[in-house]
């Protein structure tokens, strides 16, 4: 559920690129006047959207497997795909772990600093929600990866000996 509400989030956020971006160019095109910021909110906004997207993506197994190699592998020796799966899931959530002790300071440290993107006086967006945002999305994806592992684990116990 939560996985879900942040990849929802996501969506949110594409469609708000979209109505800057269009904004933008018609604010050009129309009024020879951008919208102050654009650049700003758009660059930071793809990096919210593929956060946010993490979790569920993982959830839903559209990351980067070798998904024929997976399945001729499954039907052939079921217990050594599921094998392989736990460790695939507990490499993604180790990493994903290692993301968000790495992001935690930053949340911090921009929080502390005020830290911005844009330009003082034109353009400025504080920049500790995106950190936090990713910090989020980075701790929900590990618990992500630890209930496929779970899964994983609960196969390969339910196939029994190797062959």
């Amino acid at each position: 559920t939560v996985a879900a509400a942040l990849s929802l989030a996501g969506t949110l956020f594409v469609l708000a690129i979209l109505v800057v971006v269009i904004t933008d160019i018609g604010g050009r095109e129309l009024f020879n006047h951008p919208l102050r910021g654009a650049t700003e909110m758009v660059s930071i906004a793809f990096v919210v959207v593929v956060f946010l997207s993490l979790p569920y993506a993982v959830l839903a197994g559209r990351t980067a497997r070798v998904d024929l190699f997976s399945a001729w592998l499954g039907e052939r020796t079921p217990r050594v795909a599921a094998g392989l799966s736990i460790l695939f899931d507990l490499t993604g959530a180790v990493l994903m772990l290692l993301m968000t002790w790495a992001l935690a300071p930053e949340v911090q440290r921009a929080w502390e600093l005020d830290d911005y993107v844009g330009s003082l006086g034109d353009f400025t967006v504080p920049i500790w929600p995106v950190r936090a945002l990713q910090c989020l999305s980075s701790a929900v994806t590990v618990s992500v990866f630890l209930l496929l592992a779970f899964r994983s684990m609960q196969r390969y116990r339910a196939r029994g000996p190797s062959r």
